[in-house]
């Protein structure tokens, strides 16, 4: 059994020096979580603060889509996350409607989903909807903190534009 403690907002030199996964440039960035279950979220947002980023904790989709729109209306005020984590499976706006909702955003960051749902279909249809991965609850630190990484290598997506709606407004 894991017995790490992370406590909020501290680092974890000892990480850091025996060449921890995340990168010293990467300890500054900004991660969006989004998970309705209060603990679970609090363990994230502990987990990514010990590893140096700054966080910002919200409670469903759909706060996080507005969140994501602030960002781009108010870029001087408001931090745009370079990473967000999200539950897959939440009461009213879910992490597959979340990516949905962020085709429209003009740059989208790169997106890591978490979720207690085994369906391999749900991971599929997460992973067509932009998803750079997905981690099943309960998962390992270390295996998570790897997932961050190579999201944080995925570069930021541009807007994508379906055919058929460019041609719905062509055609009227």
């Amino acid at each position: 059994m894991n017995t790490r403690r992370y406590s909020r907002g501290g680092t974890d030199s000892s990480r850091a020096e025996q060449g921890g996964h995340l990168r010293r440039e990467e300890r500054k960035r900004c991660v969006l979580v989004v998970e309705d279950d209060d603990r679970i979220r609090e363990l994230i947002a502990m987990l990514m603060q010990s590893e140096g980023f700054k966080v910002v904790e919200l409670g469903d989709g759909m706060e996080a889509l507005n969140y994501l729109a602030a960002c781009e209306v108010y870029r001087d005020d408001v931090r745009r996350p370079d990473l967000v984590i999200a539950d897959i499976q939440m009461p009213a706006f879910s992490g597959l409607d979340l990516l949905m909702g962020m085709r429209e955003h003009r740059l989208r960051p790169p997106v890591m989903l978490v979720t207690g749902i085994t369906d391999e279909e749900v991971h599929r249809e997460a992973r067509r909807l932009g998803a750079t991965c997905v981690i099943n609850k309960p998962f390992d630190v270390d295996a998570f903190l790897s997932a961050v990484d190579e999201s944080l290598a995925s570069p930021a997506v541009p807007a994508v534009v379906e055919p058929e709606i460019l041609t719905t407004y062509v055609d009227a």
